[in-house]
């Protein structure tokens, strides 16, 4: 196998980790709790989030629901919550006058 994407994959993994790290210590969620609700051995998922073993898509799906974020956000650092998505969606085809408005609303709910 190439050696670019073994290091890619090395690298994608250890950013992974990192933002489901940030994650899980923000929702005050301890790494055997996201084992037992990953159904998978502690150990595992250590080095998961380490960045030593991979991530499965469907390991990540369930990450994204646990923490209620797009898979987006966990493979790429954008896109955090569906909330984004659905504001880009709406915001498609806008003038400026209308976004700026919108960016207001934001502004006022948050």
């Amino acid at each position: 196998m190439d050696k670019e994407l073994l290091d890619y994959d090395k690298d994608k993994n250890e950013e992974v980790g990192m933002r489901v790290n940030m994650l899980r210590l923000k929702k005050g969620l301890k790494s055997k709790e996201m084992a037992i609700m990953l159904n998978i051995t502690y150990a595992h998922y250590s080095r998961m989030e380490a960045g030593t073993d991979g991530w499965s898509l469907n390991i990540l799906y369930k990450v994204a629901q646990i923490f209620d974020v797009t898979m987006d956000y966990l493979l790429y650092g954008y896109g955090e919550t569906k909330y984004v998505l659905q504001i880009a969606d709406i915001m498609k085809g806008k003038n400026e006058e209308n976004i700026k408005k919108l960016i207001e609303v934001a502004k006022i709910i948050l």
